[in-house]
């Protein structure tokens, strides 16, 4: 196996249109939670999207296998299944369903949202290019990044397979075992991946 990290941008993608039903958490909070989780925040599971309907506005015929709903990443079975048998740390999978435009007709699933749960801090902003620092700041990559562009720390090799790190936002890194696992269920391309540097510490 080789010593390739990837970093995925499906936190990029835009959003599905779906309204989130939710009778636990309000909406303004909901926004702030769905906030955090993109910059990838761990989060209490009881304050993930349990239930959302299309809006009419933009009818959806099929789900893709990674997607957006109002800011937290969701994904089909098929990914789920592949993810079940890695180290997510305390990130787990969570049931969410998905209802067609009448609000009764649900979308073919199960569907689930992603809860990160594991960080690492290895980005070496130095050494990569297309970063841009934002004011809280963290940095996010750019829209033009490109393959190799992002370096990290070799340390990224250990640990949970799936992370966020504290330093960047809208993105979170894949491990070689779960990129490769991905790539034999044919579901590396949904995560919309690119090839990060490995750098060792002086």
């Amino acid at each position: 196996m080789n010593d390739t990290i990837w970093m995925s941008g499906a936190l990029r993608e835009a959003p599905l249109p779906f309204a989130v039903e939710d009778r636990v958490v309000p909406a303004l909070e909901r926004a702030h939670n769905s906030q955090k989780h993109i910059n990838g925040v761990h989060l209490d599971p009881g304050l993930l999207p349990q239930r959302a309907i299309n809006q009419p506005y933009q009818v959806v015929s099929k789900l893709p296998h990674v997607f957006l709903i109002s800011d937290f990443l969701c994904v089909s079975e098929k990914v789920a299944a592949v993810l079940r048998d890695h180290d997510l740390g305390q990130g787990g999978l969570y049931p969410i369903e998905l209802m067609q435009v009448d609000g009764v007709t649900p979308f073919p699933g199960p569907f689930w949202a992603l809860n990160f749960g594991a960080e690492k801090r290895v980005l070496n902003d130095a050494e990569s290019r297309q970063l841009r620092k934002i004011p809280s700041g963290q940095y996010t990559p750019t829209l033009t990044v490109k393959a190799d562009e992002i370096a990290l720390f070799h340390e990224a090799m250990k640990g949970a397979d799936l992370w966020t790190d504290p330093q960047l936002v809208r993105v979170f890194f894949l491990s070689p075992r779960l990129k490769a696992a991905l790539t034999r269920a044919r579901l590396n391309t949904a995560f919309r991946l690119l090839s990060c540097r490995l750098i060792y510490r002086h």
